[in-house]
């Protein structure tokens, strides 16, 4: 029986090598399932929209109707009152434990007494990491109800597009334009647009983004949807915040004696190179009563812009337009 002397560790080898296998694949069985587990609370993030407003809330805007979207399905729908002791601005609205990779959107209808008068959209991709911030701005140049001043905005084709300083643009915030979130987020110090010395401005030309011009450059006089007349001017600046700085547009005929009264708003600056933030899309209206659109065509133009945020930091810059001789 010397075979069975041989065959009985074989078989005890084999036995042996069967259960550890067994074992073996238990173990990775529930280690996988541990990573999965654990990969559902990674694969998940957050992102806050954090609005601020031209308008103030209670009195210009009375309520604020909410959409909130997860690539495409709508999650939530609201109406918020808008005023003291209700909401306010700057106010926030928040995506919680959403898949990393999603398509949030956030889309804002403010109304004053039931009538529509502000639409914006936006919409990010959400990433891995803490949460995430986005700002957003509920601004008077997309304002759908003429308040006497002829600024009103367009009706841009939602979703695709949504007013964003007077013009129809895309909704959607790249991933680098989003911050870590901090409930600071309004009068935070670490500022991108704010980063130490003197403020400084430069005044420049563009309807949709910032662009330089020469002294004595032709500015395109355009017509309104309201019947008056404008030139789209834009601003290069640093070391002012880049949420909640009032802008201030104006403008001199040297050889008329005329003067443009100022226009105030409040934007949130757009990251640009070097240092400097920018705004771009202001529209500077030409129409001064008693004084004819076709005296200004073709005369220089002295535009200056000015900036004062919430620190009391001012930056100021003035170039030289000529208007062209005609109206698109």
């Amino acid at each position: 029986m010397a075979w069975l002397r041989v065959a009985a560790p074989v078989f005890g080898a084999v036995f042996w090598n069967v259960t550890l296998l067994r074992r073996l694949l238990l173990l990775s069985l529930f280690l996988l399932a541990t990573a999965v587990g654990c990969n559902t609370t990674e694969d998940t993030t957050s992102v806050v929209v954090g609005v601020t407003s031209d308008f103030p809330a209670g009195t210009d805007l009375t309520s604020l109707e909410v959409e909130m979207t997860v690539d495409g399905a709508v999650t939530s729908t609201d109406e918020v009152t808008l005023g003291s002791g209700t909401t306010e601005f700057p106010a926030e609205f928040a995506f919680d434990d959403v898949p990393v990779g999603s398509t949030v959107a956030l889309t804002l209808r403010g109304k004053l007494d039931g009538q529509l008068v502000v639409v914006r959209r936006v919409q990010t991709t959400t990433q891995a990491g803490p949460r995430r911030l986005v700002r957003i701005h509920l601004e008077r140049f997309c304002q759908r109800l003429d308040d006497g001043t002829g600024t009103v905005g367009p009706t841009c084709d939602e979703p695709a597009t949504t007013c964003i300083s007077g013009v129809c643009r895309s909704p959607e915030v790249p991933l680098e334009q989003q911050e870590a979130y901090d409930p600071t987020w309004p009068d935070q110090g670490d500022d991108p647009c704010k980063t130490g010395g003197a403020p400084e401005l430069v005044v420049g030309e563009g309807q949709s983004d910032f662009f330089s011009a020469e002294d004595s450059m032709v500015a395109q006089v355009e017509a309104g949807p309201q019947g008056g007349h404008h030139i789209w001017i834009a601003a290069r600046v640093r070391n002012v915040n880049r949420s909640q700085t009032r802008t201030t547009v104006g403008a001199e005929f040297p050889g008329l004696g005329l003067s443009i009264s100022p226009l105030s708003v409040i934007f949130t600056l757009d990251l640009d190179e070097g240092g400097f933030c920018k705004i771009f899309g202001l529209r500077l209206w030409l129409d001064i009563d008693g004084d004819p659109i076709a005296d200004m065509l073709g005369e220089p133009v002295d535009v200056t812009v000015t900036m004062e945020d919430t620190d009391q930091a001012v930056a100021t810059g003035t170039h030289r337009f000529v208007l062209s001789n005609d109206i698109l």
